[in-house]
């Protein structure tokens, strides 16, 4: 595909893909060209992984329960949980909560994977309703403003539909206005493998230092004309901030 370096970049266009290749079974690394700002250099992706944790809440007391064992699991599986309380819908329809985990190598996430479905299964049944649970990569152009210490995330889930058409006209704007007028930090921008539920098929996650910079970089006159096209060319998901944990 013509433009494919920019699909991966555009962590600004969740495509969260339960994909048939698993993140854990596949050993093949996905690589791509990447250039902003002469800040990155081609490379494989890393070893880091990124759980994503989707549900509505049927019980308040048992849905909290189940939050700080998830946090208290992944402690102990090298993994940090990035986001905390109820997200800022922009678009779409968005779940009450959206766990974010960053593990610094797969083995720890696939670990803490196992042991949540040994562990946690029964509690989540009684806590939530709805839950997707999902997997992905961190992002080939996450050493583009590295030293960025999010406030909050902005966080996309969608399925594309027509990726020529988001490509070309959506991507490239969106990219360079996140990093180069907001100094938005990449996390993730990767088709991911869905573990339980009913996902989507990208995600992205951009952090920025304060909510005020995501909403900006949201409402800039840059980028206001290129919305159209994210919208037209993917269906499904949502979009939404989440503070920082």
């Amino acid at each position: 595909m013509k433009h494919l370096k920019f699909i991966y970049l555009l962590s600004i266009i969740f495509i969260t893909s339960c994909s048939k290749e698993s993140v854990y079974e596949n050993e093949k690394q996905l690589k791509s060209e990447a250039t902003i700002n002469n800040e990155v250099t081609n490379k494989a992706a890393s070893k880091k992984v990124y759980h994503f944790i989707k549900f509505n809440i049927k019980n308040k007391n048992l849905t909290n329960k189940f939050i700080n064992e998830v946090i208290k699991m992944a402690r102990n599986n090298n993994g940090k949980l990035l986001t905390k309380g109820k997200p800022i819908c922009i678009e779409r329809n968005c779940a009450d909560r959206n766990l974010v985990i960053e593990f610094k190598k797969r083995a720890n996430g696939k670990t803490f994977f196992k042991t949540y479905r040994n562990k946690l299964t029964e509690l989540s049944n009684k806590a939530t309703k709805n839950l997707s649970y999902r997997v992905g990569k961190e992002s080939l152009i996450s050493g583009v403003n590295s030293n960025t210490k999010p406030k909050g995330y902005l966080i996309l889930e969608t399925n594309i539909t027509n990726f020529n058409a988001y490509d070309s006209k959506y991507v490239p704007t969106a990219v360079r206005v996140a990093t180069t007028k907001y100094k938005g930090r990449f996390f993730t921008s990767d088709v991911t493998e869905c573990l339980l539920g009913d996902c989507t098929t990208y995600s992205v996650v951009i952090g920025y230092r304060s909510q005020s910079d995501f909403f900006k970089s949201f409402n800039d006159k840059e980028y206001r004309p290129v919305i159209p096209f994210r919208q037209n060319n993917s269906k499904g998901g949502s979009l939404f901030f989440a503070k920082a944990n």
